[in-house]
């Protein structure tokens, strides 16, 4: 009780509803038996290359979440260096500031 079900097309993205139709347009078009022409291109093989992209992305932000943490770690460093620095620059100003004008 209090389970809900969420239709099947709520649950899909904006590609698989786009491929779906595409699908379902040209198994229509083919019970029509239109001739396709040579450039067409077929679900399938837009399926094909859409999984091939979906894999390129997975790899591809795979590879960047495993710099994250590095990336991370380096800026930090960064950040301690700088703030270093900065801390040096202002006590060397505070020991050598000028404190009376010569003139």
């Amino acid at each position: 009780m209090g389970r809900f079900i969420i239709p099947r097309f709520m649950q899909m993205t904006f590609a698989e509803i786009g491929t779906d139709q595409f699908r379902a347009a040209q198994r229509l078009l083919a019970q029509q038996r239109y001739q396709f022409p040579s450039s067409w291109l077929y679900s399938e093989n837009i399926d094909g290359e859409w999984s091939a992209l979906s894999d390129i992305l997975e790899r591809k932000d795979s590879a960047i979440q495993a710099q994250v943490a590095n990336l991370q770690g380096k800026i930090r460093e960064e950040d301690e260096m700088v703030e270093k620095r900065t801390q040096d620059v202002l006590a060397d100003w505070d020991k050598s500031k000028p404190i009376q004008v010569c003139l």
